[in-house]
């Protein structure tokens, strides 16, 4: 998306589970770190709780916070990526609407009482 952008990324070091890149502009320059974070797996959910788990997300990842979640989701390119990948229009369609109630509803829950 940054060179589609007009920007220049260059590839500063890289390993299997972390890649570093640059991106000048001018005199300045900002570095991007990718890191895979494998975590171990677990067993298969049997149940989905939005509220429950988005609560104790920040034990497992300090960083994480559930607004800052929700403006990724709502950022994310649905349909440029569907299209990219070839899915059918409805499909695209279906899962925007779903990221979109999901972004209300993790906004929703966010909110402090």
């Amino acid at each position: 998306m940054l060179k589609s952008d007009g920007f220049v990324v260059e590839s500063v070091q890289s390993s299997p589970a972390f890649h570093r890149y640059r991106v000048p502009k001018g005199e300045d320059s900002v570095l991007i770190d990718l890191v895979a974070d494998p975590v171990p797996a677990l067993e298969e959910p049997r149940e989905f709780f939005l509220e429950r788990d988005l609560a104790q997300a920040p034990q497992k990842d300090p960083g994480f916070s559930p607004l800052t979640f929700a403006w990724v989701l709502r950022e994310l390119p649905i349909t440029s990526l569907g299209l990219g990948s070839g899915w059918p229009v409805e499909e695209i369609a279906s899962l925007d609407r779903f990221r979109g109630d999901l972004v209300q509803t993790v906004a929703r829950l966010a909110k402090p009482e």
